[in-house]
């Protein structure tokens, strides 16, 4: 009995033995451990981890842009109350933006609206939507929309818009036009506004004020001429001809391009007219984006007071000008709304072509010698004298324009905007796989990190508070936007 208990004190010893050792190294091994999430739940975890759960709670926001002097503007408007609000935002050249589409995490893509013959209504949206991603548009063609059936039948089709999950309008007069051509999609239809019109508004006009001194600074008194040739002018000279856009639109409108260019034609009379009549004003013309401004320089290389700006977007150069001329132009739309004088040039007209809604809002001239007139009796005292009753004249067209424009008062589109992305529920994990974006190094830069940096401190001053946000470059003319918790 003796011999059988002491094995099995032997037995029973090693066994514990080996039982507190294993049992050490556990208890160590689960007090590490412990250690670690306890510095992550104090929210000292390396950055990494940080990041990733930011990126998980929030939404995100695709903004594609393809024009940055007319969107640019507007969308980091839209991106910087967005972030405010949770959201995160990738924003960046168009290309850019789709090309990577597959590496974003799941969110909602802000289509600016393309004609029906784009290649982007075909292909790239639609790998998106089959990405899992969500679409919402906002056409920024959708202002001029005086012939609901042009607008329709070149931007619009019922195929084009299933995909959509939200489309957002310009004013009451987009809505109704397309609620009677989709009664199906009516539901899917907000009037907005649109966030570069926000800019326009007292508020944020200050984004401007130095870019605006630097041109006062350089060009003086001047008057502002904006010009809207591509289809005749276009930055890719005759090859834009032979594109499926440019041929669709010549085939649906056969007399567009000679319309225009006998349109161009007539301003350049008119601005050589204008600079031997006021020798000691500066004249800036300032062509569309995808318009060549080559032309120009061509024509006014001789004209000592005739200069040609591409650059910037129009709201600055609107701000620093005198008097703005224009032709069926929303850059007439704009001058109007931040109290400019306007003159609409109409030497020929067509009711085909001609757009309604900025030519209304403006003095309308006919012929040189119109112009001339309003611009002495303007520059002679400040009104538009007896040719508009300043008054009466504003109030009639700010009315108008409240049928084709929200947000113009009451309520910013951003503001109208982002309610609506609230109620859009995103499927899937959001992550974004920063390895896999496409490097590729292009050859003009739009925008730079410092750039929106500024652009969000200007707007930090206006609403007075400083705002926490962390702003990375993910590649050239590709930028993450993230709240900063």
């Amino acid at each position: 009995m003796a011999k059988k208990t002491k094995k099995r004190k032997v037995v029973t010893g090693k066994k514990t033995k080996r039982r507190k050792v294993v049992t050490g190294k556990k208890a160590k091994r689960r007090k590490v451990v412990t250690g670690k999430n306890a510095k992550r739940r104090n929210g000292v975890a390396p950055k990494k981890s940080q990041k990733r759960k930011l990126q998980n709670g929030n939404k995100w926001l695709h903004l594609p842009i393809e024009l940055p002097k007319r969107e640019l503007d507007g969308k980091l408007l839209l991106a910087y109350y967005a972030v405010k609000n949770n959201y995160s935002v990738i924003i960046g050249r168009q290309p850019a933006v789709y090309a990577n589409a597959k590496h974003f995490p799941r969110g909602i893509f802000f289509s600016k609206g393309y004609p029906n013959a784009s290649g982007y209504r075909h292909g790239p949206l639609r790998n998106i939507k089959k990405m899992g991603h969500a679409i919402v548009e906002l056409d920024e063609e959708g202002l001029l929309l005086d012939r609901d059936i042009k607008f329709i039948s070149d931007r619009t089709t019922e195929n084009n818009y299933k995909i959509l999950n939200q489309i957002y309008c310009w004013g009451n007069e987009q809505e109704n036009a397309l609620s009677k051509a989709y009664p199906k999609f009516k539901n899917r239809l907000f009037v907005t506004g649109h966030p570069r019109f926000d800019l326009l508004r007292k508020k944020f006009r200050s984004v401007h004020n130095d870019e605006v001194e630097k041109i006062k600074k350089k060009y003086g008194d001047f008057i502002l001429i904006n010009t809207r040739f591509s289809i005749y002018n276009h930055v890719s000279g005759d090859r834009f001809q032979r594109l499926p856009t440019a041929k669709a639109l010549h085939n649906r409108y056969p007399n567009l391009y000679s319309h225009l260019r006998d349109l161009y034609h007539h301003f350049i009379k008119m601005i050589k007219s204008l600079s031997y009549s006021y020798p000691n004003l500066n004249i800036v013309i300032r062509p569309h984006p995808s318009e060549s401004k080559v032309s120009y320089q061509k024509e006014f290389q001789n004209y000592n007071n005739v200069f040609i700006e591409h650059e910037g977007t129009i709201a600055k150069w609107n701000l620093a000008s005198n008097i703005v001329i224009h032709n069926s132009c929303t850059t007439g739309l704009e001058a109007f709304l931040l109290g400019k004088p306007v003159i609409s040039y109409r030497p020929i007209t067509s009711n085909q072509h001609d757009e309604y809604l900025p030519n209304a809002v403006s003095y309308q001239a006919t012929n040189v010698k119109e112009v001339t007139s309003f611009i002495d009796k303007y520059l002679s005292t400040g009104k538009n004298n007896n040719l508009i009753p300043d008054q009466p004249f504003n109030r009639k067209g700010k009315k108008l324009l409240s049928n084709y424009c929200g947000a113009i008062d009451g309520n910013y589109a951003y503001e109208n905007i982002i309610r609506k992305l609230d109620k859009i529920k995103i499927k899937g994990k959001a992550s974004l796989q920063r390895k896999k974006i496409s490097k590729k190094r292009v050859k003009t830069i739009f925008v730079t990190r410092s750039k929106i940096q500024s652009f969000f401190n200007k707007l930090d001053k206006i609403e007075g508070v400083k705002n926490k946000r962390t702003v990375s470059q993910l590649r050239q003319n590709l930028f993450l936007i993230e709240p900063k918790n």
